[in-house]
């Protein structure tokens, strides 16, 4: 996928997690969302260039367990599948 189209995607999974919160619902479910909303957030962030320190310690930890699992090449980071 290119990253104009990733960008595309993580914004709109935001702007579900932010509907999904704005719901007004206190249950399970708006938890969930932000929880995926502070993970999108972060990761759009970084995609765009703009990263808090936060921000890319999440991504290393996340890249960290995916490759741990073998889905991400140990010498690579999960941002490799993101084409420029």
């Amino acid at each position: 996928m290119n990253k104009a189209d990733f960008l595309s995607y993580t914004e709109g999974q935001i702007n579900q997690a932010a509907l999904s919160i704005a719901d007004g619902k206190k249950d399970m479910a708006n938890d969930n969302a932000v929880g995926k909303l502070l993970f999108l957030c972060a990761l759009h962030r970084v995609l765009d260039g703009k990263p808090h320190p936060g921000d890319l310690g999440m991504m290393d930890g996340i890249n960290d367990c995916l490759q741990q699992l073998g889905l991400v090449e140990t010498s690579k980071t999960f941002f490799a599948a993101i084409q420029a």
